[in-house]
């Protein structure tokens, strides 16, 4: 049992010791990256304030322009997309405007033809007479959904008309 220990105990101080030779390793090889991919942006960077410099621009300021406009171009090509989204809704308005005055040209020539019938059945005491029907977007409290506020219901004998 004791050599057991003893080969597990060997075991794990060999294991920790490879162990932190790869660490060294992986940080030897992290810190080679970091300088060849620092180096020439830092370089790149030095060379860019010292154009700026000689120019009389503030480097810094410039810098700090650059990320702001590398900050808005998701916003333009997110306005792009607004655009268009805004012209499909325009189009689907239009077709909707164009089928509301459809349904509003139907309801007409059906309130017309009502009119007529009723006219006809009550030929001598009573005629409907159809009117503006812009009026009716307008319409009074109290005056009801089912019969437009242009129709007007005139007495053949007198001369006074009262809505319907």
């Amino acid at each position: 049992m004791e050599l057991a220990i003893r080969h597990a105990i060997l075991s794990t101080h060999l294991l920790k010791q490879f162990a932190i030779k790869e660490l060294k390793e992986i940080a030897g090889i992290d810190s080679a990256w970091h300088t060849d991919r620092e180096k020439p942006v830092l370089d790149e960077y030095h060379a860019i304030l010292k154009t700026l410099n000689k120019e009389s621009v503030d480097g810094d300021e410039f810098i700090s322009l650059q990320k702001q406009l590398e900050d808005l171009k998701p916003l333009k090509d997110q306005n792009g997309q607004v655009e268009m989204n805004l012209a499909a809704l325009r189009r689907e308005r239009t077709t909707l405007l164009a089928e509301w005055e459809d349904v509003k040209m139907r309801d007409r020539r059906d309130w017309e033809g009502v009119a007529k019938r009723v006219s006809k059945k009550l030929a001598g005491s009573v005629q409907v007479i159809m009117g503006d029907e812009n009026r009716a977007l307008n319409r009074p409290k109290g005056y009801s959904a089912l019969v437009p506020s242009s129709a007007r219901v005139r007495r053949a004998t007198g001369h006074r008309s009262a809505r319907g």
